[in-house]
């Protein structure tokens, strides 16, 4: 990575002032050299260090400009500036949402001609996509998003990175895309569907300990694929949540998604298996044969079918309901410790949670369902190895009509439907 430009200072004769004074120049948006320009008059001729701090003002303007004098695109500033600063985890997001909703639209534009007009120009393209079927509004939002962190590290960066090239962010009174109106409702799995899963000697054995894991233990996507022995204490129950497999490195690192590692306990009924999981497999990863991203929810709701469990809203998305995902397994886990009594500091303890607010929205309607016909949270586990579904493959997967419908991928929280 190229050193970020802070101005090259001198103390010579200035035309326009017809006197000595520190000027400055600086490298451009299009690596080329700007014309020498005058610095604070009043500064002493020995006070270099205070022309270099005079000299900073000028840098965003400078990173912004080029020789033809039309100034650095959002196009050139985003891909060549913006997106190389950008974390890994999220600069292939980023990417996506530049490509395809917001270089179309503004791309070709100034960074220094930005205004709000463009900024409303960006939404109502936005909201013809909503309105078209072609974007849901949660992704909308993101895109949204996206270009609101990048006028914003434009206006206030540090002027250390080199990002800063505005004054201020020409789209911060710009009313974001227009919010779905009907929220979906999001999906947990009762006892009873889970012990018809776990029952049915059809589904996989990866299947059915990795349902368990994730359920019993609460645990993110990330966290369940990197989850290693030496981190589960069998003998008292807990184990340290601290790693977290990242999607688009495709590596481990350290930390969970809020930065804190946290300790879980173990449900009793999970103590069983996890000790006959371990007894096959007593080093490395905990969860072996977890399918890929793109499959895991659509494996779940396939699974589910074989087992009896036809439930409708599992499996159909409608504009107010979304089939079950694989993250809905944290949301189970949150909804049966609710109905298990567990209040809202403990529950957000075990889920990994900075506020109790953020652990009520994985808690599926505990407070009324409780009375019903729930059954008992965390069941009782029956055997789960079988001669039937030990080394069956991925591929042995039944072609139901929903598990061909979604055969482009995608995320598990946004799949991609048919062409």
């Amino acid at each position: 990575m190229s050193r970020k430009s802070t101005g090259t200072v001198r103390y010579f004769y200035s035309p326009e002032l017809q006197r000595e004074c520190w000027r400055a120049r600086f490298t451009r948006g299009d690596k080329t050299r700007s014309p020498w320009i005058d610095l604070d008059p009043t500064i002493a001729p020995d006070d270099e260090p205070g022309a270099r701090i005079d000299a900073l003002a000028y840098v965003p303007t400078a990173a912004a400009s080029t020789k033809d004098g039309v100034g650095l695109s959002v196009a050139d500033y985003s891909t060549k500036k913006w997106l190389p600063s950008r974390p890994g985890k999220t600069a292939k997001d980023n990417g996506s949402h530049l490509e395809h909703h917001i270089l179309p639209e503004i791309g070709k534009v100034p960074m220094q001609r930005l205004t709000s007009t463009h900024g409303d120009e960006l939404v109502a393209a936005l909201d013809r996509k909503i309105v078209a079927g072609t974007l849901s509004a949660k992704s909308a939002k993101n895109v949204w998003g996206t270009v609101k962190r990048m006028l914003r590290d434009a206006a206030h960066a540090k002027p250390s990175t080199g990002l800063r090239c505005l004054e201020s962010n020409p789209f911060r009174d710009v009313q974001p895309p227009e919010r779905c109106k009907t929220k979906q409702a999001l999906n947990f799995v009762y006892p009873s569907e889970f012990l018809s899963l776990m029952g049915h000697p059809r589904v996989p054995t990866k299947w059915k300990r990795n349902v368990a894991v994730a359920i019993f233990l609460g645990l993110r996507d990330g966290e369940q694929r990197a989850l290693r022995w030496e981190h589960v204490d069998l003998d008292h129950g807990v184990v340290t949540v601290c790693e977290t497999f990242d999607r688009h490195s495709k590596a481990v690192r350290e930390g969970t998604k809020t930065g804190a590692a946290r300790i879980v306990p173990i449900p009793a009924p999970l103590l069983p298996l996890l000790r006959e999981m371990h007894d096959a497999h007593d080093e490395g990863l905990v969860c072996r044969g977890i399918a890929s991203q793109r499959a895991m929810a659509r494996g779940l709701r396939t699974w589910l079918r074989v087992a009896g469990v036809s439930r409708e809203a599992l499996h159909k998305t409608t504009s107010v309901n979304r089939a079950l995902r694989w993250h809905d397994l944290r949301g189970t886990s949150a909804t049966w410790l609710a109905c298990a009594g567990k209040s809202g500091p403990e529950i957000r303890d075990v889920l990994g949670h900075t506020q109790v607010s953020m652990t009520d929205k994985y808690m599926r309607n505990a407070t009324v369902i409780r009375g019903g016909a729930f059954g008992e949270p965390f069941p009782v586990l029956p055997p789960v190895g079988n001669r039937h579904s030990i080394g069956m493959s991925e591929s042995a997967v039944p072609k139901l009509p929903e598990a061909q419908g979604y055969l482009r991928g995608g995320r598990d929280s946004n799949p991609r439907p048919p062409a």
